[in-house]
């Protein structure tokens, strides 16, 4: 699947719609099978605090490239058990000694909005099989649903629904791998065999491109090529930045132009210079970034000290040439509709090692980074960076209210 195909969903956590089945079966039901698949399309959730779900719904495509629920129209959620984590699970059951074998989960639970109203009910047993194609990660789950019930009045028990006795919940889907690979998942690597292998020399990567297709994540790890320029005194600056980026750290590396490859990926550009730079800051990830804007669109931190990070001097062969400490660094961020400025500056500190070549005689202090990430690439990381300070406002004025 090429990346302009990816259907995004918007959220919490993010998902994507899925082909496949989904169906509760109902013998019991004198209709027949009373939801299916049919007129609604299949979304999927792997991450998050709330575990991994498979949700029956109709969605909307705002904006371009992104997808949401239409008016909260859930028919059929199944709600996998939240204790799993299961992009570990699925990634397990690929290798060795579990290839090949189906495995058994505890604790699913299922809702239901129908014709009905809204029910619930537990699964007490549910069966995992997984397999590999060209299209995605396939995942068949099956399994008999327990009594489902409509919620009863407060501390009083639901009411079975007799028309939904003996049901059995099946569904049949395929994970995208470039879904998995924007995601950064660890699964994405089980579609490498069924990657275009596109030779460098490409059309430069277009960040203009709408939605997901305009962010140039990597072909092989999904580490995105942002729009920027790296800038070390006394050296040569770049006007692209490669990042690897999670909730706890950050790692930029100055590249040129990524090309464009033929499934809307990116690739590296084969005249990246032989000597580059990366900048290691082990506490600036995301949830950092969060807690800098506290819920506003622009904010500001100042650093200064050991342990700050550290800007290495390497060839691609990995072998340092130099390695010096952060010795001072303020990072300005800014959150707009379609993008977010990230912009460092700092000094560097006193040299920890070196090796190889000797250093370039001008080399710092000064550095400067400037990274400008689409929101679309947030999206598709689970990153919202307004929650953190939205959380800590409502703390703060629950705190402040009269008793």
């Amino acid at each position: 699947m090429n990346l302009a195909d990816l259907r995004i969903i918007s959220g919490v956590t993010a998902g994507c719609v899925v082909d496949g089945r989904f169906t509760l079966e109902s013998p019991n039901h004198p209709g027949g099978d009373p939801v299916s698949s049919e007129g609604a399309q299949i979304v999927f959730f792997m991450g998050g605090s709330y575990g991994a779900w498979l949700r029956l719904t109709d969605v909307i495509e705002y904006p371009p490239g992104v997808f949401s629920r239409l008016n909260a129209s859930d028919r059929l959620t199944l709600h996998l058990p939240a204790a799993v984590d299961f992009e570990k699970l699925l990634f397990a059951m690929a290798y060795p000694p579990d290839q090949g074998r189906p495995r058994y989960l505890e604790g699913a639970e299922l809702t239901l909005e129908s014709a009905f109203g809204w029910v619930s009910g537990r699964i007490p047993s549910l069966r995992l099989e997984i397999s590999v194609s060209e299209a995605g990660l396939g995942v068949s789950l099956s399994g008999e649903v327990g009594p489902l019930n409509t919620p009863g009045k407060l501390f009083e028990p639901g009411s079975p629904v007799p028309a939904l006795a003996d049901s059995r919940i099946h569904a049949d889907i395929v994970i995208p791998w470039t879904f998995l690979t924007v995601q950064g998942s660890v699964l994405a690597g089980l579609g490498a065999r069924f990657r275009p292998s596109d030779k460098p020399g490409g059309a430069p990567f277009d960040f203009r491109r709408p939605g997901l297709s305009g962010v140039a994540f990597n072909q092989d790890a999904g580490t995105p090529f942002f729009e920027g320029r790296f800038v070390v005194q006394g050296a040569i600056g770049r006007p692209y930045v490669r990042a690897q980026i999670d909730d706890k750290a950050m790692v930029l590396r100055p590249c040129g132009a990524p090309l464009l490859a033929s499934d809307g990926f990116a690739v590296q550009s084969p005249s990246d210079p032989a000597i580059t730079f990366t900048l290691t800051l082990p506490t600036l990830g995301y949830d950092a970034w969060s807690k800098i804007l506290s819920g506003e669109a622009a904010g500001r931190l100042e650093l200064k000290g050991d342990g700050i990070g550290f800007l290495t001097e390497a060839t691609w062969m990995s072998v340092v040439a130099g390695r010096h400490t952060i010795a001072a660094l303020s990072l300005d961020l800014a959150l707009g509709d379609t993008e977010l400025v990230v912009k460092l500056e700092g000094e560097v500190g006193r040299l920890l090692q070196h090796n190889g070549p000797p250093l370039p005689p001008k080399l710092g202090p000064r550095f400067e980074t400037t990274l400008r990430v689409p929101v679309p690439f947030l999206t598709a990381r689970d990153i919202d960076l307004l929650a953190w300070g939205q959380r800590e406002k409502l703390v703060l004025d629950n705190s402040r209210a009269p008793n």
